[in-house]
């Protein structure tokens, strides 16, 4: 399921760019971060069932805790500002730009999941409803 539409995909595809553009002369921290159990997530009751149910049957996909993200995305932007070997750094070198977003991303099971997202909307949503 797609909860955020064209509009926030082409701003996410802008701010990529942006980051890549940046990188080439200042450090750049852009790290994915998660997927949360969020006011704003949860109070949509469509969005609720669809994480309740990705989490309970479609391992390894999952959703943290706000609490618990926050600390990871601090511990990350302090990896990326302080360690030169970091792909933060724009003296460190990367095979491809998207190492940028992907080598410190909390993909939350996305990256190496058998599922497309887009495939398990509905039946999460289905198994959210009796979690």
């Amino acid at each position: 399921a797609n909860f955020q539409g064209p509009s926030y995909a082409l701003a996410k595809t802008i701010q990529n760019w942006r980051c890549s553009l940046a990188r080439e002369s200042t450090v750049v921290s852009s790290n994915i971060t998660p997927s949360c159990c969020t006011e704003s997530v949860f109070h949509v009751a469509a969005a609720a069932r669809v994480l309740r149910g990705m989490k309970y049957r479609f391992a390894p996909l999952t959703y943290y805790e706000p609490e618990w993200a926050s600390n990871l995305m601090t511990a990350l932007l302090i990896y990326d500002l302080c360690y030169p070997d970091s792909p933060a750094n724009p003296q460190t070198h990367l095979d491809n730009p998207l190492e940028l977003f992907s080598s410190n991303g909390v993909h939350s099971g996305f990256w190496r999941s058998p599922y497309e997202s887009e495939t398990i909307g509905k039946a999460a949503y289905f198994y959210g409803i009796f979690n």
